[in-house]
């Protein structure tokens, strides 16, 4: 079957499937490239793998074993509208026979082809899901205080720490020191310190890193 034909009958949307907290690196840096998270071993760098249907795309990415259990919690289906795309740079998936339900695009996809769905508005709090102050993931200092929303970092600030509104009642509920006494904005403080000290530079390009937002046991 012929590319185009293809495209054709998934409407002019694809799909792919990652991980909120590749979120941000993914809306700063557009999708895919030399940088970006492997899911398989026999993914080439530098490609983007799309899926005509949405839940093959979830699929695949609950099948990834490449990320923290955890991440799989938080997947998100990003759709991709194919006429964004250089049409000459999207080609059948060498990793899948006899089955057409994915394609391989070579290069990547900017933030322009991104169609801003529901988990995308709820990330950036604009939708109703979400942390504190409208929804959406929230961004916190060094002093436990939450300061914004993520993607809406200013100049100089550092490299950002955004939690669920869940992850950080987690951690405001956690008692790391076994004291018998909730942590409170400690903990995070203590989440977003490791995540500075372990991820300083604000500008690196490529895939998320995944720092622990509690001490190792």
């Amino acid at each position: 079957m012929l590319i185009k034909e293809i495209i054709t009958e998934a409407r002019a949307t694809l799909y792919h499937a990652t991980y909120k907290p590749f979120l941000e690196s993914i809306m700063k840096n557009g999708l895919g490239g030399s940088g970006a998270q492997t899911q398989w071993e026999d993914s080439k760098p530098g490609y983007v793998y799309l899926a005509k249907d949405p839940e093959v795309a979830r699929s695949h990415a609950e099948a990834n074993e490449e990320v923290p259990d955890e991440y799989i919690d938080d997947i998100v289906v990003l759709s991709i509208d194919t006429s964004q795309l250089d049409q000459n740079n999207l080609e059948d998936d060498p990793n899948v026979m006899d089955d057409d339900s994915t394609l391989a695009y070579k290069g990547v996809i900017p933030t322009s082809a991104f169609v801003i769905n529901e988990d995308l508005r709820a990330w950036f709090g604009k939708g109703k899901k979400g942390g504190a102050g409208g929804g959406g993931w929230d961004r916190y200092n060094t002093k436990g205080e939450r300061i914004g929303k993520c993607g809406d970092s200013k100049p100089g600030e550092g490299k950002p720490k955004c939690l669920s509104k869940s992850a950080a009642a987690k951690l405001r509920n956690s008692d790391n020191d076994k004291d018998g006494k909730k942590d409170g904005k400690k903990a995070i403080a203590n989440a977003v310190k490791r995540k500075k000290a372990n991820d300083p530079n604000r500008n690196r390009n490529g895939k998320a890193k995944h720092v622990n937002n509690s001490p190792k046991k």
